[in-house]
């Protein structure tokens, strides 16, 4: 079987890539997990309130808007299964998940209720 390494999205090797390879898994994560975060800011940016805003105006924001500016205030450089272990990961959730709350003004317990509507 033949394994080819990526380094910044090439390939490391000279042979033509038109066979299969086996992908290393460099980390242990749970793409459920990531894809809860993504329903969180997608869920937020559709609810946030009239009025707020940041440094960017946020009444048409979506998630990957949202996912930049939060990345900034959390100082965190990616989500991305490379870059981040599953607990610094749900670390950074939860304070994306406090952070969500804020931005809705509402309670944990509202965001992770309507959030489950998504999972079932």
């Amino acid at each position: 079987m033949n394994i080819v390494e990526f380094r910044n999205g090439v390939a490391q090797t000279n042979k033509p890539l038109n066979g299969f390879y086996e992908m290393k898994k460099k980390q242990d994560r749970n793409g459920k997990f990531l894809s809860k975060y993504w329903k969180l800011l997608d869920f937020t940016a559709h609810h946030i309130p009239e009025g707020i805003v940041y440094t960017v105006d946020l009444s048409n924001a979506d998630k990957e808007l949202l996912h930049g500016i939060i990345k900034d205030i959390q100082g965190v450089e990616s989500v991305s299964f490379a870059k981040m272990i599953e607990e610094d990961f749900e670390k950074y959730y939860s304070n994306v998940l406090d952070h969500c709350c804020q931005l809705l003004k509402t309670q944990k317990e509202t965001v992770i209720k309507e959030l489950t509507g998504f999972f079932q």
